[in-house]
């Protein structure tokens, strides 16, 4: 379902069903294993957003990096084929650097704009609505954890 236009955000994924079902909880994680259940959590969401809209995920050798100008650096949006993406399994969204690369990058190419997928339940920090204003994107929030 499209939302809005416009955002950015951070990381701090605390919510793993399977975490759940073994019986632990984050405060019995280390910081090691709380990243690396992170990193699986979004990586899998990317997975199921990449089926559930038939994406193909920017991975491997040859991978798309794209520059941003206004924004110096460089971001690896996660889908590049078709659309420019990036999937978010986060809490909270607020503006990053990379966040305004891909953002920038996408204004600068056919489609225009940069799809923003993130859960149903991700916050969106007011300090990405002024650079959404300026590029566009569109926003989907994906019902499922």
């Amino acid at each position: 379902m499209f939302l809005g236009l416009g955002f950015g955000f951070g990381t701090g994924v605390y919510a793993f069903g399977d975490l759940l079902d073994t019986g632990l909880s984050i405060g019995t994680l280390s910081q090691g294993e709380r990243l690396a259940a992170n990193r699986a959590a979004g990586l899998a969401f990317e997975g199921r957003v990449a089926d559930a809209f038939d994406l193909t995920r920017n991975i491997g050798p040859g991978r798309l990096a794209v520059q941003g100008i206004e924004t110096a650096g460089s971001a690896v949006p996660d889908f590049a084929t078709g659309i420019l993406g990036k999937a978010k399994y986060s809490n909270y969204v607020s503006l990053t650097r990379q966040i305004k690369i891909l953002i920038e990058a996408a204004s600068k190419t056919d489609m225009k704009e940069l799809f923003l997928f993130t859960r149903e339940d991700t916050r969106i920090s007011s300090n990405v609505w002024p650079w959404a204003a300026k590029y566009r994107v569109a926003l989907y929030k994906i019902p499922w954890v």
